[in-house]
This record gives structure tokens, sequence and C-alpha cells, in this order.
């Protein structure tokens, strides 16, 4: 099967020999706070202070592509390109942040994600789906050049995520014009965690990773850890956008200095909690358990949490 190996040994020859520059420019634009929690917190801004819709569709792209990425990776468990080919010799930074299986890409997945939204958001100004596809692929070629993922898995990551992002715009503009559908989408939704769920289990129990060439035991845990963590990212954004849709309602402010407010207030509950939820609920129940209620927890905050606390704040100032 063609890996694409030799793409990354021609591209290794050339970084072995380029300045340190290029390295660091790479490193730069994959960072992992770029495809990781970034992501997250712009998402939340837009559900909150700019527009409802355009926030759901990047929250469906950014949580579906990242539980389709995470089972994917521990259904297909594809070794790193270094073990495959041990002449593979990718930059440090970059292999410290590489941790799990390689296929798909996982910074391909995110960044599209991402960038891949918001060009169909604002694609009205012609530079940002220009501006947002050049990113996509060069975090893309990234991964290539720091030796830590082949071109096949950069080209599936960008069919997968291209593919979703596609679907999801279908899904919520039928949605749109079918109000009531929305109990089906996420009773649909959940059926099919509960059969990746299902699948990566049964596969565990009769022992088929372990048949598998090239895989490490830690590397299969931390592609454990990685789904659940995923999986409860969607599911309590889901639970909350379902809630929101029924009983919450809420509307964002027409004043931009409200909006400011209301977005720097929100960003700022959501960091704390995120750090109280590491420093207390980790410790308590374990990285795996931990993570998975945390991220669950924080998905709900965003889609139901924090627009029922500022509609409740604003009628009690109209009431006094």
């Amino acid at each position: 099967m063609y890996t694409g190996i030799e793409v990354l040994l021609y591209l290794q020859d050339f970084r072995f020999s380029a300045p340190v520059i290029i390295d660091n420019f790479f490193h730069l634009i994959s960072h992992p706070f770029l495809v990781g929690f970034f992501p997250v917190f712009l998402m939340a801004v837009l559900y909150w202070c700019y527009n409802k819709h355009a926030g759901t569709f990047l929250a469906f792209n950014i949580f579906t592509i990242g539980v389709c990425t995470s089972f994917l990776k521990l259904f297909l468990c594809v070794p790193r390109p270094w073990v495959i080919c041990p002449e593979i010799c990718p930059t440090n930074e970059a292999i410290s942040g590489a941790n799990g299986f390689s296929c798909p890409s996982g910074h391909t997945t995110s960044a599209t994600a991402l960038f891949g939204s918001l060009a169909v958001i604002f694609r009205k100004f012609t530079y940002v789906p220009v501006l947002c596809i050049f990113v996509i692929a060069l975090i893309g070629f990234s991964r290539m050049y720091l030796g830590v993922h082949t071109p096949i898995d950069v080209f599936f990551g960008l069919v997968l995520a291209g593919s979703l992002l596609w679907f999801n715009w279908h899904l919520l503009k039928f949605i749109d014009r079918n109000p009531q559908m929305d109990w089906f989408v996420a009773f649909v939704s959940v059926g099919i965690i509960i059969l990746f769920i299902a699948s990566v289990l049964l596969r565990r129990y009769f022992g088929a990773y372990f048949d598998v060439d090239g895989v490490d035991i830690d590397v299969l845990i931390y592609a454990f850890t990685e789904f659940f963590h995923s999986i409860g990212w969607f599911v309590g954004f889901l639970f909350g956008w379902l809630l929101e849709r029924k009983k919450i309602r809420f509307t964002i402010p027409l004043k931009i200095t409200s909006r400011i407010l209301q977005g720097f207030c929100g960003l700022l509950l959501l960091l704390i909690l995120q750090i109280c939820l590491s420093e207390y609920l980790l410790p308590l129940l374990g990285i795996g358990i931990g993570k998975f209620l945390s991220n669950m927890f924080l998905g709900l905050f965003i889609s139901a949490g924090y627009p029922w606390l500022f509609s409740f704040i604003r009628k009690k100032r109209v009431n006094r």
C-alpha cells in the first residue's frame, strides 16, 4: 500500500539542510493550541456574541470531526511514519505532541473543521475562504514536513473533515426547515456514538488491537482516552444545544459593547471552569473519566449554561 514515505524522506533531506527558522515556523502554525482549545473558544464567541447559527455550525464541525477522527485513529491503528520506516526522523518538538495513531491526521482534520467553517461562515468576503484554504493546506503540509504524518494521513484527514463539513452544513439547513427534527438528529447522533464505542470496545475485548504490527500499549491507551474526551465535548454540547432550542432560546444583544462584554465574561468563566475542573475533578476521578466529564460539562456550559445565565440576568434587569 502506498503511504508516501518517499515524500517524507525527500522533505526530511531538505529539512536537515534548511534554516531552523523554517522548522520553527511549521511548529508555530501546527501548535496544539491552534487546533485544540482555541477553536472551542472561537466557537463559543461566535455562538454567544455573533450569530447563533454560525456558532452551532462551527461547533458541530469541531466536535463531530473530532469524534470521527479519534474513532478512526483507534479503529484503524495506523502506526506513525517513524514506526513504519525507522529512517524517518521527526523533530523533537513535533514528536512530543504525536502521541496517538497516525491516520487520519488530527491537526489536518481540526484545521479543516475550524478554517473550513470560517470559510463558509464568512464566504461573502472573498479573501476569507482563500486565506482559510491556504492555512489548511499549510498546516497539512507542516505535519509531513515535520515527519509526523504521511501524505495518506493528511489526504484522508482532508477528505474526512471536508465531507463532514459539507454534511453538517446541509444537516443544519434541514433542521432550520424542520425544527421539530432536532430531537431525531440528537437521537441518531447518540446512536452513532454508541455504535462507535461498541465497535472499539468489542475490538479490544477480542484482542484485535494486539494483532496489529507496531501497536504500543501507551499509544493505545492514549488513543482510547482521546476518543472518549472528544465524545465528552460533543455529547455535552449536543444536549445543551437541544435544551437551548427547547427551553432557553437566548438572543444575542444588538449593541456591540454588550456583545463584547458578554463574550469577555463568558470566556473568563469558561477558562475558570476549565482550570477548576482540571485541578479538582481530574485528580479525583483520573484523567480518563475526569476529562470525559469535564469536557461534557464545558460543552454543556457553552451551549446552554452560559446562554441561560446571561438570559436570566437580562430578564432580571428588565423587570427592575
